[in-house]
């Protein structure tokens, strides 16, 4: 099936960014209308836009791994469910694997850029649960209290994205792997859980 003519990826153009055409899903403002119900307006709208953030670098780092490795990539979807870059790994073990490994590099990289900011944060050890965001005030310290949110919300991704469950990355990473030692029609197979 023709992925323009699915309903689930009906989009608008953001432009063309770094020679990749980026594009929304219409269905992404479900995002802002769960963070509005768990967390506020405030909180909710600005835990969407540093989410999208960390989406769009997340999906640019699969371009730039793909490109990097004799692959290529010309699109990517922000939706619903994250991102989709739509990239065409070069034909090697390690274009494959360096061009989805690369997406959750860059949400590892965002944290740690975030990591001397909020280091000595009460709310610290609350950035790592896997649900939980912590309670900010966007009061006083607000550039501390952005850079927690933008620090939890990586490590969410971080951990969301290194599970083993196609299609995340972690689940396309293990593909990539068991392919170089098994058959890959059986590894497709096996992968499709």
């Amino acid at each position: 099936m023709d992925r323009s003519a699915n309903p689930l990826f009906l989009s608008f153009p953001l432009g063309t960014w770094l020679r990749t055409s980026v594009r929304m899903s219409v269905f992404f403002p479900i995002v802002l209308i769960v963070f509005w119900a768990r967390l506020g307006f405030q909180l909710g709208t600005i835990c969407s836009l540093l989410l999208l953030v960390s989406v769009i670098i997340h999906e640019f780092f699969h371009v730039f791994g793909a490109r990097l490795t004799g692959g290529e990539a010309h699109e990517i979807l922000i939706w619903p469910a994250g991102g989709l870059a739509y990239c065409q790994p070069g034909p090697s073990f390690r274009s494959e694997f360096l061009t989805t490994a690369a997406g959750p590099l860059a949400n590892v990289l965002l944290a740690a850029l975030m990591l001397p900011v909020v280091y000595n944060s009460p709310d610290f050890e609350t950035c790592f649960h896997p649900i939980v965001v912590p309670a900010v005030l966007l009061g006083d310290d607000i550039l501390q209290d952005l850079a927690l949110l933008m620090f939890t919300l990586n490590i969410k991704l971080i951990y969301l994205n290194l599970l083993p469950v196609n299609p995340l990355d972690g689940g396309r990473m293990l593909q990539t792997v068991l392919s170089r030692y098994w058959d890959a029609s059986l590894v497709a197979k096996v992968s499709i859980w």
